[in-house]
């Protein structure tokens, strides 16, 4: 009986040492979208995860009105002249504000706009700091609140380029795809 016994307190003790071990690796946060690449990197891992930022009209929490009510978080802006930058929100803002950015609307004079974008190189998000790196961008314009929080169909303008709006009041759906990337010494 006492070999089961010390058999059993070894193991439980190599458990415990595996797990002190493991506990470091294990404290690192977790996304649903994460991609974790060691190119040689040395003495560090590098980690991306893949998040959306919106067009908000707060900037105090980074809220906005929803493209659908019930659906995603989506959020869409509405411009008039009287109101020309509006903050980006990356990810739910029910998780948080996270403003990574701003989009303007830049009047050029004879019914002619442009939007142009400033993305946060880098951000603190739940405690951890993160290079911002683009990976696509959609702009949606119209006249009426029609859209569907789909980026590829909400894609009928383009940043930094100019667009013509015969009453200068329209809607905007500013979408952004990002890589977060940050890394941790191992």
């Amino acid at each position: 009986m006492k070999s089961r016994k010390s058999r059993k307190i070894r193991l439980g003790i190599a458990f415990i040492a595996a797990m002190a071990l493991l506990l470091p690796v294990l404290a690192v946060p977790v996304f649903a979208e994460e991609i974790c690449v060691d190119p040689n990197c040395g003495e560090y891992c590098c980690c991306i995860t893949n998040e959306t930022a919106t067009g908000a009209n707060s900037w105090i929490d980074g809220t906005g009105t929803r493209i659908l009510p019930k659906g995603n978080w989506f959020m869409y802006n509405y411009y008039n002249g009287s109101r020309s930058t509006y903050p980006l929100q990356a990810g739910n803002p029910v998780g948080g504000q996270c403003l990574v950015g701003i989009f303007t609307v830049v009047s050029l004079g004879g019914n002619m706009y442009r939007i142009d974008y400033n993305m946060a190189q880098g951000i603190e998000m739940n405690g951890e700091v993160y290079n911002v790196s683009i990976i696509d961008e959609h702009l949606g314009i119209s006249n009426t609140m029609n859209f569907t929080g789909a980026p590829g169909i909400d894609d009928n303008k383009d940043f930094g380029v100019p667009f013509y709006d015969a009453d200068g009041a329209f809607y905007i759906f500013a979408h952004f795809g990002l890589a977060l990337e940050w890394a941790w010494w191992l």
